[in-house]
């Protein structure tokens, strides 16, 4: 499925807040789980659809970082330690919107739900200025920037 395959649904007639554009990272597949945001409404696009399957392999954090923001896209990854770490500079300096999944050994099922219970919050906060982290837990996002 490619991303001009993938469009949101409308959240205007349901009352709740407006679904941002979301950026996959690496680290969270390309199928399962964008599959299922697309399905809860978000426009979607993976790091295998922006930049190609094997190019994708070799484009750096902070490549993705500063392209995806420039290009509007709310960033989900499981890549905590390096993007509360090393990358926190760029991540203020671009003012990008990063959402973190708690949990490294999460199935693809759990990481769905936790997206899914949240989804209004993620959209809430991603309606921000940014730079903003948060790290997205079983009952809450917790704010890290």
């Amino acid at each position: 499925m490619t991303s001009k395959s993938r469009s949101r649904k409308s959240a205007k007639s349901s009352g709740q807040p407006k679904l941002p554009p979301l950026f996959i990272n690496r680290s969270l597949g390309r199928h399962e789980i964008p599959t299922a945001l697309t399905n809860l409404g978000f426009e979607v696009v993976t790091l295998a659809e922006m930049y190609g399957e094997k190019p994708g392999q070799f484009v750096s954090d902070e490549q993705w970082i500063r392209e995806t923001t420039g290009r509007g896209l709310v960033c989900i990854s499981k890549d905590r330690k390096s993007l509360l770490g090393i990358h926190l500079p760029t991540i203020r300096k671009v003012r990008a919107k990063i959402f973190i999944m708690a949990g490294q050994q999460l199935r693809a099922e759990e990481q769905i739900e936790r997206l899914t219970r949240h989804r209004f919050k993620i959209a809430q906060k991603a309606a921000k200025r940014g730079p903003m982290v948060y790290v997205v837990g079983k009952d809450s996002l917790a704010k890290k920037l």
